[in-house]
């Protein structure tokens, strides 16, 4: 599964279609991103069926609990890379506006820096998404 697929907002009207088709199985547990609890379900029945029962009630809390951490981690990776980047906007200003050549060496590491930071946070992003659909 793509990372956006497995990190894009889930829908209700989906869940509760997973819940009652394959719930005992765990379905709905998968789709919202929580494969331990989705294998309970699947070799407990969904947990004797208390557990299945319990969703029907809190489904629509668990996807909008799943679609509100999803947010945050985004909007928390998206604001630090969004900064690291104007960082290094600032950066080739000053190298654009400074002539000598310590200086200049000095921003250019700072800006490889930078840039292996944001390399650094991306990577981290996708590897967070693997190891959660895991």
């Amino acid at each position: 599964m793509h990372e956006d697929e497995l990190y894009a907002e889930k829908s209700v009207l989906i869940a509760y279609l997973l819940w009652l088709i394959l719930g005992i199985l765990g379905a709905h547990k998968f789709y919202l991103n929580r494969p331990i609890l989705g294998i309970a379900y699947f070799f407990t029945g969904g947990l004797l069926l208390i557990g299945w029962i319990y969703d029907l009630f809190t489904l629509p809390r668990q996807v909008d609990e799943f679609n509100e951490r999803i947010d945050v981690f985004f909007d928390l990776h998206d604001q630090e890379i969004e900064e690291l980047e104007d960082e290094i906007d600032a950066l080739r200003e000053r190298l654009r506006d400074q002539g000598s050549d310590a200086e200049l060496s000095k921003v250019k590491a700072r800006v490889r820096e930078l840039e292996q930071q944001i390399a650094d946070a991306r990577n981290q992003r996708s590897e967070t998404a693997r190891s959660d659909s895991s």
